[in-house]
């Protein structure tokens, strides 16, 4: 292997400030024009000014040898030399398939735990000489000698098992809970008298009300903002004694909260306006109504004054309200305390993985091949009361609510349940949508076992997004 000049890597180096580093994009960034593109000609002269172009720069960083443009170009953005001990063969024999990833230093210690939708895809990522990558990910390249994958089912399941490995096995290159996904909640604390607004990046143990999930904290703010609008509910952090001679913060002031800190408002009227909020979020159609139709005063008002700024402002507050609806109505219950059971089928299709949650916390992972095998999951529930919280449940929720968040119509099905002590009651209809993912199955769900359910009626209420 020969060294030699490469104008990619280079660009890497002379234009971190370029997303692309394609031929086109770095001729187009330094302003030659693109003449015979894709023709061996053009294509070698519009390489040959790029390199001219480059000249200038690596003369600007002092750079005047040959061998100083080679070590430039090897090396990463932290000036160092960018080398993996890992070799490419290894990686291109990796499967292209969802599962959890395991590093593996020169003296056989892990080092990173990751998840991947396609594992060769994601592990080769650690070959490159990417701008993207953090100092440490960096170290980490530099100690990677081998990969150990585990294939799993779906995605979902990867994040799961990915979840629970860094949690058992604690990688020293894994941060701690850096491996949940991006999320976020709207969070009524259980304060006695005054609870108060905030955003949460994950469900915790410690109580208070959960509404979610949203897909980014400033969404979050912005639904909380809109709340805060309509209900005037405190965001201020810490316990509150109402004192007549405190200062209201700004939003106090202005009237944009409550200011139950100066004894502005009642602990009696400000439950009022909680129990009203919480109405809403649980669904309550006259509720919903007079908070549409008080936006909608407010908008036409203020365009009535020929106040058009605030009245857009007021549009859109109509407008993210209605959005926050159809949120609570499609995957509100996610966090609300409510039991549901997903179903999976696997790559091969002769399986199928169930996800049971109950009162909102993740409680069993199985395969199921055939009825029986549901037979005992539905028998293995448990009251929600017997039930303790613990970081694995946590976890689980998160990357569940996350999944339900995100998923498409092919990503299996969602099957809700109202009490779990009488989840027998719903075998028949969980059978007859198990026996549409396996083939095996005869056209009563039966899957090489006998289903023998509590007679009952199919269970109602589920809106489309649910099935």
């Amino acid at each position: 292997h020969q060294p030699h000049v490469c104008t990619l890597r280079l660009a890497r180096r002379l234009l971190p400030q370029l997303r692309r580093r394609g031929l086109d994009t770095v001729a187009a960034h330094v302003g030659i024009p693109l003449v015979d593109r894709h023709r061996a000609l053009g294509d070698a002269a519009i390489t040959a000014e790029v390199w001219l172009h480059f000249l200038e720069l690596l003369g600007q960083r002092g750079v005047t040898r040959l061998d100083q443009v080679l070590a430039l170009q090897a090396s990463a953005r932290d000036g160092r030399a960018f080398a993996c001990p890992l070799p490419r063969s290894a990686v291109m024999a990796l499967p292209e398939s969802s599962g959890i990833y395991r590093f593996i230093g020169a003296d056989e210690r892990l080092l990173y735990i990751g998840k991947a939708k396609n594992l060769r895809q994601r592990v080769s990522h650690y070959l490159s000489n990417a701008n993207g990558h953090s100092n440490k990910t960096l170290d980490l390249i530099r100690h990677i000698h081998a990969v150990r994958v585990e294939t799993t089912v779906s995605e979902l399941e990867a994040s799961l098992r990915e979840a629970e490995a860094i949690r058992s096995e604690q990688p020293p290159y894994n941060r701690l809970r850096k491996h949940l996904p991006r999320i976020a909640f709207l969070k009524l604390t259980s304060d006695a008298e005054f609870p108060r607004l905030m955003i949460s990046r994950r469900i915790s143990h410690r109580g208070g009300q959960y509404f979610g999930p949203f897909r980014s904290r400033e969404s979050a703010l912005n639904v909380m903002g809109l709340v805060t609008r309509v209900f005037k509910l405190r965001t201020c952090a810490g316990r509150l004694r109402p004192e007549p001679s405190a200062t209201p913060c700004l939003q106090g002031q202005i009237d944009a909260r409550s200011a139950p800190c100066i004894g502005r408002e009642s602990a009696v009227d400000y439950q009022r306006q909680v129990a009203t909020f919480l109405r809403l979020m649980a669904g309550d159609a006259a509720v919903a109504a007079e908070v549409r139709a008080t936006l909608t005063l407010r908008r036409d008002a203020h365009t009535d004054a020929l106040r058009f700024e605030a009245a857009t402002c007021a549009q859109r507050d109509l407008e993210q309200f209605e959005r926050v609806l159809r949120r609570q109505r499609t995957l509100g219950w996610v966090v609300a305390q409510q039991h549901f059971l997903v179903l999976q089928p696997t790559l091969g299709g002769d399986a199928v993985v169930a996800y049971l949650v109950v009162a909102g916390r993740l409680m069993a992972r199985r395969t199921l091949r055939d009825c029986a095998d549901l037979s005992t999951l539905v028998g293995d529930i448990e009251p929600p009361q017997r039930l303790a919280l613990s970081a694995e449940n946590v976890d689980g929720t998160t990357i569940l609510a996350a999944w339900l968040r995100d998923r498409g119509e092919r990503d299996g099905c969602v099957l809700r349940f109202e009490d779990p002590s009488a989840a027998a009651q719903h075998l028949s209809e969980w059978a007859a949508a198990l026996g549409t993912m396996l083939p095996s199955a005869g056209a009563d769900g039966h899957a090489g076992g006998a289903c023998v359910p509590a007679p009952s009626e199919p269970e109602r209420g589920r809106d489309e997004h649910d099935r």
